[in-house]
C-alpha cells in the first residue's frame, strides 16, 4: 500500500512541474519536483520492508521446523509460518513492481506523452541518468526552467497599463472585475473593500454629476462618511454645508454640487474620487461646530472597480494602484 501510494503521489506532481501548473511559480516547481522523489524514496523503502518481512517470516519458518516433532504447536506454527512467507512475497513483488513498472512500449515509446507510472514521474526529474551525480539539486533545476520560461514570456509580452478603466456598465463591469486576481497579490483593494462590504448600501440617486458609475436606472453604492471630519472629504475647500443647507437637506435624490465644473473631483473618501451625497435622515446634511459630518452625508466612488494601495505616504489614505497587470485571452 505505500508503494502503491507513492506511485500515486510522483505521477500527481509530475503533472505539476511547468509554468503553467504552477502560476510561473518557481518554488513550487522545486517542491514538487522534491515530492517525486521522496515518493521514490518511499517505494524503495516499501520494498525493504516488505523484504524484511519475508525475512521474519523465513526465521519463524525455521524456528517453528525446529520444534520437537511431539510438539502439539509445531504443524501450525509451520503452516502460519508458510503463509506468512506467501504473504510477504506477494507483498515484496507488488512493491517491487511499483519501482519497476516501465511505460515504454516495444519500440522503446512511451504509448501516451501522460505520465503514469513512477519510474516515468522520476524520470521528468532525474533524466534518463537515476544516478546522476548532481541528483540533490535536481528540483532546483527544474524550478530554474520554470523561472527562465516566465521571464522568456515576459520579455516577449506586451505588456501596457490601462490609463483608465472608463465607465463601468452592466456589459463591463465583469471584466473589470477579473483585474482583482492581479492586482490581489499587492493587496490591491476596490472601494467598497476599503470601506467595508457591510456598510455598502445600493441607493437609487438619479443622475450624480462627474460620476461615471450613474446608469439608467440612477443606482448607486455608497457608504456613510458620517463622523468624517469635512476637511478630509472635501480638500477643495467647497462648503459642505452651504449645499446641504441649499436644498439638498433631507431629499433622498440629494447631491453636492457647487458652481464649478470640477466639484466631484473635490470630493474624496481616504483619497479615492468621487461624490459627496445628501441623503437625509434625522440630523439632515450639515457639518457641525467640531468639523465633522453628520448622518445625513454618502459617499459614491467615481470609479467602483478602481484598484487602490494604501499610501505610504500619508496613513489612513488610499493611492490608485498601479504596480499591476491585466492578463489572460
Amino acid at each position: 500500500m505505500a508503494a502503491a501510494q507513492a506511485g500515486k503521489d510522483a505521477i500527481k506532481y509530475a503533472g505539476m512541474l511547468t509554468a503553467g501548473k504552477v502560476n510561473g511559480e518557481s518554488a513550487t516547481a522545486v517542491a514538487n519536483a522534491q515530492m517525486i522523489l521522496d515518493a521514490e524514496m518511499a517505494a524503495n523503502a516499501a520494498v525493504m520492508d516488505a523484504d524484511d518481512a519475508l525475512n521474519d517470516a523465513m526465521d519463524a519458518k525455521t524456528a517453528a521446523d525446529a520444534l520437537p516433532a511431539g510438539d502439539a504447536g509445531r504443524a501450525g506454527a509451520i503452516a502460519a509460518a508458510e503463509e506468512a512467507i506467501k504473504q510477504a512475497t506477494a507483498q515484496k513483488k507488488a512493491a517491487q513492481a511499483v519501482l519497476d513498472a516501465n511505460p515504454l512500449g516495444a519500440d522503446n515509446t512511451t504509448p501516451t506523452p501522460a505520465v503514469d507510472s513512477l519510474m516515468e514521474a522520476v524520470a521528468v526529474v532525474k533524466g534518463s541518468n537515476k544516478l546522476a551525480p548532481d541528483y540533490p539539486m535536481m528540483p532546483a533545476a527544474k524550478g530554474k526552467t520554470v523561472a527562465t520560461s516566465v521571464k522568456t514570456a515576459l520579455a516577449a509580452a506586451n505588456i501596457t497599463r490601462i490609463s483608465t478603466l472608463g465607465a463601468l456598465t452592466a456589459d463591463t463591469v465583469p471584466m473589470h472585475a477579473k483585474q482583482m486576481n492581479d492586482g490581489s497579490d499587492i493587496g490591491a483593494m476596490t472601494w467598497a473593500m476599503i470601506a467595508g462590504e457591510d456598510n455598502v448600501m445600493t441607493k437609487r440617486l438619479g443622475t450624480v454629476s462627474g460620476n461615471a458609475l450613474t446608469a439608467g436606472n440612477g443606482e448607486l453604492p455608497v457608504a456613510s462618511i458620517a463622523g468624517m471630519a469635512a476637511s478630509a472629504v472635501n480638500p477643495g475647500g467647497d462648503d459642505l454645508s452651504a449645499a446641504g443647507g441649499s436644498g439638498n437637506l433631507g431629499n433622498a435624490d440629494g447631491e453636492y454640487t457647487d458652481t464649478t465644473a470640477t466639484d466631484a473631483a473635490d470630493i474624496n473618501y481616504k483619497g479615492i474620487s468621487g461624490v459627496a451625497v445628501c441623503l437625509g435622515g434625522d440630523d439632515g446634511c450639515s457639518v457641525g461646530a467640531d468639523g465633522t459630518l453628520s448622518s445625513g452625508w454618502y459617499f459614491t466612488p467615481s470609479l467602483a472597480m478602481e484598484l487602490y494601495i494604501a499610501n505610504p505616504n500619508m496613513a489612513g489614505m488610499y493611492m490608485v494602484a498601479t504596480m499591476y497587470a491585466r492578463y489572460g485571452y
